[in-house]
């Protein structure tokens, strides 16, 4: 599914210069795929990213809680 950054920043408290940073910051680390269409960005994780991302932490070792952490 594909979103604007104007869609993206609607329901969070910042604005969206810093939301479109941090989009550009994920693109360049390969975890956003970004297309200009217009005048709007749209922005969208692949699913094989996504599965990626599934395995990276799926094979991370369980770490023990901490004392006094929270759930």
């Amino acid at each position: 599914m594909r979103y604007s950054v104007g869609q993206l920043g609607a329901d969070i408290d910042i604005s969206i210069s810093t939301l479109s940073h941090h989009l550009k910051e994920l693109n360049r680390a390969g975890l956003v795929q970004m297309a200009r269409k217009g005048k709007q960005v749209e922005c969208w994780v692949a699913p094989q990213t996504l599965e990626r991302l599934a395995a990276f932490f799926d094979d991370l070792p369980a770490q023990p809680k901490r004392q006094g952490a929270n759930p």
